[in-house]
């Protein structure tokens, strides 16, 4: 693995182990709010995804911003939700075998999201630049274009 792509994976390891705070926040779920289920089903918006290195060395997760729209499956009560999605710039059809339809990511486009906490695909998330709570991030598993009529 060349030395850049090493020093990479440790810097957002410690990002991610909570050792670096620069693009992380603290949770927004109140107290009296359900817990988040580990798995969900939603119809987002996308609002915001972050420029990753383009896939080739490595799986690289971009973080997604998205307004949540509707909870088909799950329990998650927040307005907005932060996801990683693999390889960005990569259709979802020729990406990885399941991951679903979605051609590109266009902002306010509205997306079916199968997502889970599990990081599914073994994505390196990048640091960019959306601030999220590592406990609160979910990875998506697949995505479909919506048509919101």
């Amino acid at each position: 693995m060349p030395k850049y792509a090493v020093l990479c994976f440790l810097i957002v390891s410690l990002l991610l182990a909570g050792c670096g705070s620069a693009k992380t926040s603290e949770p927004t779920v109140s107290p009296t709010a359900p817990k988040p289920s580990e798995e969900l089903v939603i119809v987002g918006q996308l609002i915001h995804i972050d420029k990753t290195p383009a896939c080739g060395t490595g799986l690289w997760g971009a973080v997604a911003e998205y307004s949540v729209v509707t909870v088909q499956s799950g329990t998650y009560s927040e307005k907005t939700i932060h996801v990683v999605h693999g390889c960005p710039e990569i259709m979802r059809g020729e990406y990885i075998e399941g991951s679903g339809s979605l051609v590109s990511f266009q902002i306010n486009d509205y997306h079916m999201l199968e997502l889970t906490k599990q990081n599914v695909y073994d994505v390196t998330v990048y640091p960019g630049e959306t601030e999220f709570s590592v406990d609160s991030i979910y990875f998506c598993k697949k995505v479909d274009p919506y048509n919101q009529k």
